[in-house]
């Protein structure tokens, strides 16, 4: 009589290992950090893969912006920041020298976000907003995010195209 019981318990308890599909927010940049790492880069429908990496790269974007700490940044320890053109370079405490830069701090605002996400690669376009003039933008950034483990190994950066001052 107990085993139909025991049966329906641990199928209720196989079936229901994840939450929800209703519970999940694929814009919270660490449950997809920790989804990652445990299942791998590119393993979400596209949907929900495209939030998930955006949420990830935001972590540095809104830290440039000076919108979140820096020390939010879901960044690899080992993580190349390099320019187009450069090779990686990647090396053990990278991490906390993007935390603890200080070159952000005359950053106002970077707006007008465009994202394109390709499996485990994020790319961003956005105008950025110095705080000596935050009322135009003073330059335009375009940046790839390598996403491995759940965390930002590598970021891309195309030339820095500044505002001509008139």
């Amino acid at each position: 009589m107990t085993y139909p019981f025991i049966f329906s318990l641990l199928l209720a308890l196989t079936t229901n290992v994840h939450a929800d599909a209703s519970d999940v927010d694929y814009n919270d940049a660490k449950y997809c950090s920790n989804y990652f790492a445990k299942h791998g880069d590119v393993s979400l429908p596209p949907d929900s893969q495209r939030r998930c990496m955006i949420a990830i790269a935001s972590t540095y974007v809104n830290g440039e912006e000076n919108t979140t700490p820096m020390g939010d940044m879901l960044l690899a320890d080992d993580i190349s920041r390099h320019n187009l053109g450069t090779l990686p370079n990647h090396q053990a405490g990278a991490a906390e020298k993007i935390k603890n830069g200080t070159g952000t701090s005359v950053i106002a605002a970077i707006n007008n976000r465009q994202w394109s996400v390709d499996g485990n690669q994020a790319w961003i376009v956005y105008d950025g907003y110095l705080k000596s003039d935050p009322n135009k933008p003073s330059f335009y950034v375009a940046e790839r995010f390598t996403i491995k483990n759940g965390l930002i190994r590598e970021i891309l950066l195309a030339p820095v195209v500044h505002t001509i001052q008139r």
